[in-house]
């Protein structure tokens, strides 16, 4: 996982940070004389947009960091094996809609339980 921490967040972070500019910038010319109570929701808006993007990218950062080795089943113990990839979404706080996050699915082939690990 450090490797991906040292290469960045990732190109949908770099373009959100573009939208939210473009958006406040665009919103501003149009209000010249907005109240602070107007600029603050404006800028809650936008850092909410933010705050999403930054979640999804570093939660996707979590879920393909490889760990040591398979993890264990948790109702039997033995070694799991990935079979495939699993979207949910995820409520979080200060978002108005659920972070839709991918994870690996594991199958156990001794007991034949699934789970996606949480992350």
């Amino acid at each position: 996982m450090a490797d991906d921490l040292e290469q960045g967040l990732g190109p949908g972070w770099a373009a959100a940070v573009a939208a939210a500019e473009r958006e406040v910038l665009a919103w501003r010319r149009e209000h010249p004389r907005a109240t602070l109570t107007e600029l603050e929701q404006v800028a809650e808006g936008a850092t909410r947009g933010l705050q999403r993007q930054l979640l999804e990218d570093l939660a996707q950062g979590v879920a393909l960091a490889t760990p040591d080795g398979p993890p264990a089943c948790p109702g039997c113990g033995a070694p799991l094996r990935q079979r495939g990839r699993k979207a949910r979404e995820v409520l979080v706080a200060h978002q108005p809609r659920p972070l839709r996050l991918e994870r690996a699915y594991f199958v156990c082939p001794a007991c034949g339980a699934g789970l996606s690990p949480p992350g």
